[in-house]
């Protein structure tokens, strides 16, 4: 499930299994760093309360009757906006060792070091079962703030029961990496769901058997980026500049938010080889003056250096249909663009070729139309993966007001489904990715499935 702003799910509680013992698990994706992305609340009121949120570092904060009753910091920080992150916080306060009251488990492992580990009484009451309301993708403070601005996969919570992590996830055996495996070997309780998000009429939907359904408000979408098949975003961490733009719709969305010059945002997974596709809408220009917005690739090895992706090491097409590549000197393909047109990219890094398309017509290279299927008139982009390789796909904006949105295979540009002529997408050639055109013959959605298989 993809999460935006204003995005959350609450639900009224019931009488409790425990007010004393329970675990909560979630797999998370692609929240902003510094941003304080609200994971799980329960309250009664803003003097009863309790919070699960990560600002860089995860923190678990609680009061009852007006005074802090828990808080934990950890000393790790959480930036990774590629990755998918496990999180599970498991408690018991009967225990009789403080901090066996509150544990917290990413990725398999227990976080053990902390900045600040304040536990609660031994037997106290625990406001994340005990509250009147449970928020998903929010935080209570006299209000409801701080939305999860990325997203979602497999909430589960366990009425009276303090786990571990193997209840959820598991060690693949060859990679070694934490992985996703379905709940099982536990008993929900009287207040326990377990929510797939894969029902996008009902996505509060609780498949526990507990039917303890959470009403959705905003605008969350079901996606199919999941901890199974991971796909890419826009790079929050990788630009030149920190200030004048932002990332929302799961990071798959940029916005030049004031008055500024270029910014540029680069894909989170890299391409050393293979051929790529993926799409991008241009959803608002910002100045009709100086540089235009640009559409392609970059490398990642010079990429903060630079702030548009026709400039220096990157390649792109413009609004008015040229090509630029390290800011060179223009190819015309006689193809413009603007506001509301989608152009595909196609990427053959084995060969450095690229190839675009506007609204599902391939354009011209300077010499001849592109047919990224049959290898012809596809542009060179050998300067670009000279500089080191590794490159991504790229948009940028120039001054205020401009949007790009992304589909990287997710099915979304925005909040907007894609909607082929057959009503239902298209897929590459190994029935990956949902996209609004064609997915070349050869070509893949870059995820992680796909990478592995043709990368």
């Amino acid at each position: 499930m993809t999460t935006n702003s204003n995005t959350y799910f609450n639900r009224t509680q019931g009488t409790a299994t425990s007010n004393k013992k329970g675990t909560f698990s979630a797999w998370i994706k692609g929240m902003v760093p510094g941003e304080t992305n609200s994971i799980f609340t329960g309250y009664t009121d803003n003097n009863n309360k309790i919070y699960l949120y990560l600002s860089d570092r995860l923190q678990i904060y609680g009061e009852i009757s007006g005074s802090q009753s828990v808080y934990i910091q950890t000393t790790a920080v959480f930036r990774d906006i590629a990755a998918w992150y496990h999180v599970v916080v498991a408690w018991d306060t009967t225990q009789g060792t403080s901090s066996n009251r509150f544990k917290i488990y990413v990725n398999g492992e227990q976080i053990t070091t902390f900045d600040t580990a304040s536990y609660p009484a031994q037997d106290a009451d625990v406001y994340w079962n005990k509250g009147t309301t449970s928020l998903i993708g929010a935080r209570y403070v006299s209000s409801i703030v701080n939305y999860f601005y990325g997203n979602m996969a497999a909430v589960v919570f366990v009425d009276g029961t303090q786990l571990t992590p193997t209840s959820f996830g598991e060690t693949d055996t060859t990679s070694g990496i934490w992985k996703y495996k379905g709940p099982a070997g536990f008993t929900y309780g009287d207040n326990g769901f377990f929510l797939k998000f894969e029902n996008n009429s009902n996505l509060g939907l609780d498949t526990s058997g507990e039917t303890n359904n959470f009403t959705l408000n905003g605008n969350g979408k079901e996606s199919i980026d999941t901890p199974v098949i991971s796909y890419p975003t826009y790079n929050f961490l990788a630009q030149a500049y920190t200030s004048g733009s932002s990332l929302t719709n799961g990071n798959l969305t940029m916005t030049n938010t004031s008055g500024v010059g270029q910014r540029q945002y680069i894909s989170t997974f890299g391409i050393e080889t293979g051929k790529w596709y993926a799409e991008f809408k241009l959803v608002a220009i910002g100045s009709t003056s100086g540089s235009k917005p640009y559409v392609g690739v970059t490398s990642y090895r010079d990429y903060v250096g630079n702030t548009y992706v026709g400039g220096a090491p990157g390649c792109g097409l413009h609004t008015g249909g040229d090509i630029y590549q390290g800011a060179g000197s223009p190819v015309s393909t006689g193809t413009s663009y603007t506001t509301g047109d989608i152009i595909g990219v196609a990427v053959d890094r084995t060969n450095s070729l690229i190839y675009w398309h506007k609204n599902g017509t391939y354009v011209s290279n300077g010499s001849g139309t592109g047919n990224p299927s049959t290898g012809a008139n596809g542009f060179n982009i050998s300067t670009t993966t000279a500089k080191g390789g590794t490159i991504g796909f790229a948009t940028s904006l120039y001054d205020n007001g401009g949007s790009w949105s992304a589909n990287f295979g997710a099915g979304f540009f925005g909040t907007t489904a894609v909607t082929s002529n057959s009503g239902a997408g298209e897929q590459d050639d190994a029935g990956e990715g949902i996209f609004q055109y064609d997915v070349p013959s050869g070509y893949y959605a870059l995820n992680t499935k796909n990478i592995n298989t043709y990368g």
